[in-house]
């Protein structure tokens, strides 16, 4: 039988116990938050790379678009959460920083016919790749979708039917960058 001492040993260890799942969190999170910046920076130092090796110009549009979209995320992303993941992708859309407008992926692509360097591809498709993977780690509903093939066709097909409503949620704005830059890294490897 538990008499009060129990009790209150038990309750310590519950209290301990949750403390440092909290505490865990916390670091990790922090931890997540440099691990996705990071990402950004290694597109970044590719870019450079290219440009110290000859391969790409400054004055090339791959260039051009990439290094500050990188920079202007890398920036702009002060703690990283779908919100302001998304936020961010927005402002950057408005300001005609988002390699993923149709427009862009145009230019992309035929900059990539003309220039027809793996690692340059590499580097392009790395950067479309760095924002799914921002997106998908911070929402729950893109890693349901990436790892269910069954979810994804579903999500789809809801998503087309209601893209026109007026209320669109941080969820539903965030699956639709993650399809635009995921076109952006197909289109880039089918160059």
């Amino acid at each position: 039988m538990m008499d009060v001492a129990d009790f209150l040993l038990l309750f310590f260890c519950a209290a301990v116990l949750g403390v440092g799942v909290v505490m865990t969190h916390r670091t990790l999170r922090v931890d997540a938050v440099k691990v996705q910046k990071y990402q950004l920076y290694k597109v970044r130092d590719d870019l450079v790379y290219l440009i110290a090796s000859g391969k790409v110009s400054e004055r090339d549009f791959i260039f051009q678009m990439l290094y500050p979209a990188a920079n202007y995320f890398i920036t702009h992303i002060a703690s990283i959460n779908l919100k302001t993941v998304v936020r961010t992708l927005e402002d950057a859309r408005t300001k005609g920083v988002d390699p993923a407008t149709e427009e862009n992926m145009k230019r992309l692509k035929a900059e990539l016919n003309r220039i027809k360097d793996e690692d340059v591809i590499q580097a392009v498709v790395g950067f479309y790749q760095a924002i799914m993977e921002i997106l998908v780690q911070n929402s729950w509903l893109l890693r349901l979708i990436t790892r269910h093939t069954v979810f994804m066709s579903a999500i789809t097909k809801f998503a087309q039917l209601t893209k026109k409503m007026r209320s669109r949620s941080t969820q539903r704005r965030a699956y639709w960058f993650y399809r635009e830059y995921e076109s952006g890294a197909h289109g880039a490897l089918a160059h």
